[in-house]
């Protein structure tokens, strides 16, 4: 299972887009799959759980603690959860040109 934090602001003009993204990203996967929390950085709880992660501004989404840089896209949140859940599936140069 894979943690999926998403922090958003009631003001944040780019935060609406973030939620989108991962909403469509976690649509891809089963539901055991993903361990997802949103935390609004206005409440105490979101306030400490930003402060966990050192985190100056939103929207930011951490997968298993490794945060998403740049834009928040479906694509990027897809392939970051998709690499956390299966981390031994990328085959090498060699393996892939050999078969193995």
């Amino acid at each position: 299972m894979v943690l999926v934090e998403l922090f958003v602001s009631p003001n944040c003009p780019h935060c609406p887009a973030a939620k989108l993204a991962v909403a469509k990203a976690r649509k891809k996967f089963k539901g055991d799959e993903i361990d997802f929390h949103k935390y609004r950085t206005t409440t105490p709880e979101g306030k400490a759980k930003a402060a966990r992660y050192d985190l100056l501004g939103v929207p930011a989404v951490f997968v298993d603690g490794e945060m998403i840089r740049g834009e928040i896209t479906e694509e990027k949140v897809v392939d970051l959860i998709d690499r956390k859940l299966h981390p031994q599936t990328k085959k090498s140069f060699f393996s892939k040109i050999l078969g193995k």
